[in-house]
């Protein structure tokens, strides 16, 4: 299966410079309560040019803290499902894909023009989801199969010209190497986020490492780096405390949201994202090759004085 590449497609990530990445939309969402989770879908938002507005203030709480960081910030586009059962729920056509994903980079592009400076790096990513588990019965079981499956959206998502494609809360093997194939017969940078459960470990069971081996073998390590999603912040230190040669492929972290009363999750308050600050920093400062971090918290409409607890603690623990 392993393909050589004509040319890696480069990554636009600038030299020494930190990102703020993904806000976790549909999350924050749901744990705000505002849409029931059959409606969590953030691209159904750009539909109704009247509800695009909360779309703007999660985009913009994170442009905000990126910018009290002095970081740059990776604005993923609401396109998280966008896919062939997606749209045959809804009764469209897999033309839709293409509108619908052309219409969700237009709209994050947009944004980026309005918050970007000389100072302020902003990248356009495409963000790609698993299949649904309620399609666990049709499932990819192969790479082949995946790749056939997210072709149409990578190949979208690239021609409206956004930066990377991220295979974001993969919990299997053969999915990643299947949108890793996608993304490059494409042409695109992609990164590949995974879902821990315990320890190091898959959902699926496989070891972090072993995962990460596989998918360059494979691939002919297409993707340009990986991410880890940490269910929660005192999950971070485990990801990493078995760190080998694969650490060095490990580039992004995404921190999540605590799971509260069983299914339920809430919104993070300050004094979480202040007790953030510390984990945080100690994993940047012994894993340096870490270049992006972010997460569910990034997007929660707090008020003004919490939207700057996270930079000020993130000071505070450097200091």
């Amino acid at each position: 299966m392993a393909q050589k590449w004509k040319r890696r497609p480069r990554l636009p990530l600038v030299d020494g410079q930190l990102l703020l990445t993904g806000c976790e939309i549909e999350a924050t969402m749901l744990a705000e309560r505002r849409h029931r989770p059959s409606q969590a879908m953030a691209c159904d938002l750009l539909a109704d040019p009247s509800r695009e507005d909360s779309l703007v203030q999660l985009y913009s709480a994170q442009v905000c803290r990126a910018r009290a960081l002095g970081w740059g910030a990776v604005l993923d586009t609401p396109t998280r499902g966008v896919s062939h059962d997606w749209v045959r729920r809804k009764g469209w056509g897999t033309e839709q894909i293409d509108s619908i994903n052309r219409q969700a980079v237009f709209f994050t592009a947009s944004l980026r023009s309005f918050f970007k400076t000389a100072d302020m790096p902003i990248l356009l990513n495409g963000v790609v989801a698993p299949r649904p588990k309620r399609d666990a019965s049709l499932a990819p079981v192969s790479a082949d199969e995946a790749l056939a499956y997210h072709y149409r959206q990578v190949a979208s998502l690239a021609a409206a010209g956004v930066d990377m494609v991220t295979g974001a809360g993969l919990t299997g093997v053969e999915e990643a190497i299947g949108i890793a194939l996608a993304a490059k017969e494409v042409g695109v940078a992609v990164v590949l986020a995974f879902a821990l459960g315990e320890g190091e470990r898959l959902r699926t069971g496989e070891h972090v490492s072993e995962a990460i081996a596989q998918i360059d073998h494979e691939t002919d390590q297409a993707p340009a780096y990986y991410e880890i999603e940490l269910a929660r912040p005192n999950q971070l230190d485990a990801a990493m405390r078995s760190a080998g040669d694969w650490a060095r492929r490990v580039r992004g972290l995404r921190v999540g949201r605590e799971q509260v009363g069983g299914r339920r999750r809430r919104p993070w308050v300050g004094s979480d994202l202040a007790a953030l600050a510390q984990p945080c920093h100690d994993l940047l400062t012994a894993y340096p090759q870490i270049s992006s971090l972010g997460g569910s918290w990034l997007a929660d409409r707090a008020p003004a004085e919490q939207t700057s607890l996270f930079p000020v603690a993130m000071k505070v623990a450097a200091a």
